[in-house]
């Protein structure tokens, strides 16, 4: 999985190095292009291949969300501490639901959940480490996690 994570991260970095040297505005960049705006929301939130930006990652996300990109809606969500936008958008990543189909980034949404001790992303997680979604098949982590 790590593999996927890391071809996943080079495909961002490799968008916006383009962007950047082609020097798109953001008019350009709007132009009916959804996924692609989602997509630099997620690079500014994680800083793959940019400089992290929270603000302009909300700025993409809500852009997103404007044009209906279901990921830039709970993007917005997630980016807000909303705990139920977070599992949702870990859901859409984990079943490829308005976004690229990327189970180790659901596993990241739902590592966030455990964080904030959510019931139902820590089912998720524990789910993903029992079944090897995203996550290298883990039975020890997985009763751990069922047992918090």
């Amino acid at each position: 999985m790590e593999l996927e994570s890391k071809k996943m991260n080079l495909k961002h970095s490799l968008i916006i190095k383009i962007l950047l040297i082609l020097e798109i505005q953001w008019e350009h960049i709007t132009d009916g292009h959804v996924s692609g705006i989602n997509c630099l929301g997620s690079c500014y939130k994680d800083g793959i291949g940019i400089e992290k930006d929270e603000h302009k990652a909300f700025i993409y996300y809500h852009k997103s969300a404007e044009m209906g990109h279901a990921g830039g809606i709970l993007g917005l969500a997630a980016e807000m501490g909303h705990v139920d936008g977070i599992n949702n958008l870990g859901h859409c990543y984990q079943n490829r639901i308005g976004v690229e189909k990327d189970e180790y980034q659901a596993t990241i949404y739902y590592e966030k959940l455990v964080e904030l001790k959510h019931a139902v992303g820590i089912e998720n997680l524990g789910d993903c480490y029992r079944n090897g979604i995203g996550v290298t098949r883990d039975i020890q982590k997985t009763t751990s996690l069922y047992q918090m």
